[in-house]
């Protein structure tokens, strides 16, 4: 059974095409366009594995999509078994629409391409940003209508920015689009995904008397005589190295930190507050407000002009 190897998968979206729908991000790329928003599907060697049918069951299993969008990564680096994901989708009654950083003109005969109805080409150029058109993150890149399915209608849709906000402030982003847009352009809403909200480190290693640093990703903190690195996880901020005199079990216990549930919905609100008024200056409305089982909260901002 072949396997793909996928970054990412949000079950709906309204940010990734036309209507509501399904993405996917594969991982691997063997373009790389500068200025690429994701550069961590880059490598192969990241994502996770799901069989092309296991991912057609989550799909299916998804209530009031319209279809299902191939993004990367480059999803035509594993046209074999996206193809056969790709027409097990059409013949379920779904749209596919696929991104490339290939040009259609160069891609060779597939599954995938002929079990595509909306494709859209091209490599990122960053220099070249769009804002007229929704989905597309530079104005060389095209939309090509390979069927009936869609036509220039779909361009009345806004240019939508999803945003995920976790209980202890980590941010889940996608909108490629205004993501894009967000690197070229000064005022547009800029988000970095997957970072960890600074204060609650600081409150977490309060008592410590520890000399504390934050490169964003890690906290570093300096104590009796130890730098000690404290990784993000869902359970709090946990022990992740130890440079110096090893622990003993009393000192160990002590650096396992949490934070508390209501300062962690303090911040949530704060990150929320912010990303709101940013939004507002960008020109952008929101359009949706949600919260999740896992008490995120999804927040879906569109372009007002």
């Amino acid at each position: 059974m072949e396997l793909l190897n996928l970054h990412r998968i949000v079950d709906t979206t309204v940010a990734e095409g036309p209507g509501v729908r399904c993405a996917v991000w594969t991982q691997g790329c063997s373009v790389r366009c500068p200025g690429c928003f994701n550069p961590q599907t880059w490598t192969t060697r990241g994502g996770f594995s799901l069989s092309w049918p296991d991912l057609l069951s989550r799909v299916l299993a998804i209530e009031g999509i319209g279809g299902v969008t191939l993004l990367g990564g480059e999803p035509f680096d594993q046209a074999g078994p996206l193809g056969r994901f790709a027409a097990a989708v059409r013949s379920a009654g779904l749209s596919v629409m696929t991104f490339t950083r290939h040009v259609l003109e160069d891609l060779p005969p597939s599954e995938l391409l002929d079990s595509t109805d909306l494709l859209v080409d091209g490599p990122f150029l960053v220099e070249r940003p769009e804002q007229s058109r929704p989905w597309v993150g530079s104005a060389n890149q095209r939309f090509h209508f390979l069927t009936d399915r869609y036509d220039e209608s779909i361009f009345t849709a806004p240019n939508r920015l999803e945003l995920t906000i976790a209980p202890d402030g980590a941010i889940e982003l996608n909108g490629f689009a205004i993501a894009a847009h967000a690197q070229a352009q000064p005022g547009v809403v800029t988000v970095r995904t997957r970072m960890r909200h600074r204060d609650l480190p600081a409150r977490a290693l309060t008592g410590l008397r520890a000399q504390v640093t934050d490169d964003g990703t890690t906290v570093f903190a300096a104590w009796e005589g130890r730098r000690i690195a404290f990784g993000y996880g869902p359970e709090g901020v946990q022990v992740a190295h130890v440079d110096g005199p090893g622990l003993t079990e009393a000192e160990a216990s002590r650096l396992v930190l949490s934070v508390d549930e209501a300062y962690a919905a303090e911040v949530q609100r704060a990150v929320l507050a912010r990303l709101k008024d940013r939004a507002a200056q960008a020109g952008m409305r929101v359009e949706s407000e949600r919260v999740n089982a896992d008490q995120s909260i999804s927040v879906t901002l569109a372009a007002t002009s």
